[in-house]
């Protein structure tokens, strides 16, 4: 084997050098430290969250998000439940939005939570999946829901997690979570968040994973 010492490379035309030919490879040994103090191409992009959208919304019955294509996470924070009785309820959607699944076959899911009562568990298939509530003043709660494959060739899978302030029962706080599939192999490209009665009000954040 052969060795070049030297301590610079220089083209001796032209700006570029080239090292070797294609199907060559250069091995790195352990304990080398390449320092980059410019700009380095064609190594690819780590996997980073980046923000797809955000904002409020008040006195809606449901939040539709749209242009699902990527894992993506949904966050509703400094969200009021309505006072009385109520499900919050999640749906997919294939068209954007246009229509979202709400058939009796379309989801499974199993749901769990712990709270000052204790821990209870569910377990069912119905046309929409979420969380019920109740109480006999407005709550405060805070929503995570991801979507890691919504381009699924079988099935979308979710989860979602939902901290609860139950402000008029004797169950102040209570942290219920869950997952769910929508069983079908149509790509997920929009998901709604509702609650079955009156209305409600929240921040969101929706991240997606590039």
């Amino acid at each position: 084997m052969s060795e070049l010492r030297t301590n610079k490379i220089s083209p001796s035309s032209d700006t570029e050098v080239t090292l070797g030919d294609s199907g060559d490879t250069f091995t790195i040994p352990s304990g080398v430290t390449i320092t980059n103090s410019g700009t380095a191409n064609g190594f690819g992009t780590p996997a980073a969250w980046s923000v797809k959208s955000s904002g409020t919304v008040s006195s809606v019955a449901n939040l539709d998000i749209t242009g699902i294509s990527k894992w993506t996470q949904i966050r509703l924070f400094n969200m009021r439940l309505p006072s009385g009785s109520g499900d919050v309820f999640f749906r997919t959607s294939s068209d954007n939005g246009s229509s979202f699944d709400s058939g009796a076959s379309d989801y499974d899911y199993s749901r769990d939570q712990i709270g000052f009562q204790g821990r209870t568990q569910n377990a069912n298939s119905v046309n929409t999946f979420g969380q019920p509530y109740s109480s006999t003043t407005e709550d405060d709660c805070m929503i995570i829901v991801d979507i890691p494959n919504p381009t699924g060739t079988s099935y979308t899978i979710f989860k979602w997690q939902m901290i609860h302030a139950d402000g008029g029962d004797t169950a102040p706080t209570l942290y219920r979570f869950g997952m769910g599939i929508r069983a079908s192999s149509a790509d997920v490209d929009a998901f709604q968040i509702g609650v079955t009665s009156s209305s409600f009000s929240a921040s969101y954040i929706v991240t997606e994973l590039n």
